[in-house]
């Protein structure tokens, strides 16, 4: 009978210890969090992380609902805040006692495979972010702008050029040999803790819409988001070479920056691309207000306003997201023919692009081609 009760007791002991993972002090790439993650608690309910934040007494942090983690390997399937412990979501908080405040906050549960997070706000105006927080094993977790994870193993090397076949968004190292000028990310070596940079460290220079010489718009880049490759993409990683040289890893690829000025850049990606920047717009243009509707769909209808994206469709379902979403940013062609609306919903940032065909626009949401709405009278 009593070994019976001792197999029981190991068993269930076993199946709480794989129902639950801490992490204690996690590894992180790079964060301008003001304090650091103490734990992580990987349950079968729930995902938690433990703060710490250190601020100055009379500053204020506010917890945003689009607080969000997200798999480092892609940006697609984030995870938002369901509650919190020790702080109040959703309300600004002074902080007049301490200097210290200690809190936790709960998002679901994680899949068992992923190793990396991004944490961060999505919230237009400021964010606080953390990028690859490692969850595979205890850290030392550091505070600063510009440290790199001590496991992470990059490196800087000249002669290796980027390449679709990658690690985490990272090139591999290929063994082609290529200018001396072309840099690159190989795994397995250090890299120096001082080039790893957060996107508000960029270069103010580097942040606006930059438009090829036929002036049709390649990338858009702020602070939160970058438009690049037909898709709104999310910083994971920047490496700063010099002043005017930087290499960028996205969710789903990235490309080096060769040289940049107030006004024009250099980027490779696949191909050299040089690009000017031009200034954009600050409102939606009159021509765009109204309502638009899909041919032979009398049902489906997008309404823009000077704000907002009202997507009236009764089928929503082929559209990601709420049906109203935030217009954040306008950004046009320089012939007038392309208009993107850049929009924000509940963290997450996407586009609808109006394309003008035989002098009538045609408005298409990002990922959706067939999806064509023409402006009704």
């Amino acid at each position: 009978m009593k070994n019976h009760l001792l197999f029981l007791f190991i068993l269930m002991f076993s199946i709480s210890v794989n129902a639950q993972k801490t992490i204690n002090n996690p590894d992180y790439v790079s964060s301008n969090l003001s304090g650091t993650i103490t734990k992580v608690e990987l349950t079968e309910e729930a995902t938690i992380l433990h703060f710490h934040i250190k601020v100055p007494i009379g500053s204020w942090i506010f917890i945003p609902k689009q607080t969000y983690i997200e798999d480092a390997r892609a940006s697609d399937g984030r995870l938002y805040v369901t509650k919190s412990d020790g702080i109040e979501m959703k309300k600004k908080h002074t902080i007049t006692n301490s200097d210290e405040i200690r809190y936790k906050l709960f998002f679901p549960p994680l899949p068992k495979d992923i190793k990396k997070i991004n944490f961060g706000e999505s919230n237009p105006g400021g964010n606080w972010n953390i990028y690859k927080l490692d969850l595979t094993k205890d850290g030392v977790n550091f505070i600063g702008n510009s440290n790199l994870n001590k496991a992470s193993n990059y490196t800087i090397k000249k002669g290796y050029p980027l390449s679709p076949k990658t690690m985490n968004g990272w090139p591999l190292k290929t063994g082609i040999q290529m200018p001396s000028q072309t840099y690159s990310i190989v795994v397995g070596e250090k890299l120096s803790e001082s080039n790893s940079l957060l996107p508000r460290d960029l270069p103010k220079s580097f942040f606006g819409n930059w438009h090829d010489k036929y002036g049709t718009l390649i990338l858009l880049t702020t602070e939160d988001y970058v438009m690049f490759d037909s898709r709104i993409q999310y910083y994971q990683n920047i490496v700063k070479i010099s002043d005017t040289k930087f290499v960028l890893s996205f969710s789903n690829g990235g490309f080096e920056v060769l040289d940049l000025s107030e006004t024009g850049m250099t980027i490779r990606n696949q191909k050299l691309s040089t690009l000017v920047k031009k200034s954009g717009i600050s409102k939606v243009p009159k021509a765009m207000i109204g309502t638009w509707g899909l041919k032979n769909d009398s049902g489906n209808k997008i309404t823009i306003s000077k704000d907002y994206l009202y997507n009236n469709a009764q089928n929503t379902t082929d559209i990601k997201g709420s049906k109203n979403k935030q217009i954040v940013q306008v950004v046009e062609s320089q012939s007038g023919e392309d208009v993107w609306f850049i929009l924000y919903d509940k963290g997450t940032y996407d586009y609808y692009r109006a394309t003008k065909t035989d002098h009538t626009y045609v408005l298409t949401p990002r990922g959706y081609p067939d999806m064509r709405y023409e402006k009704l009278e």
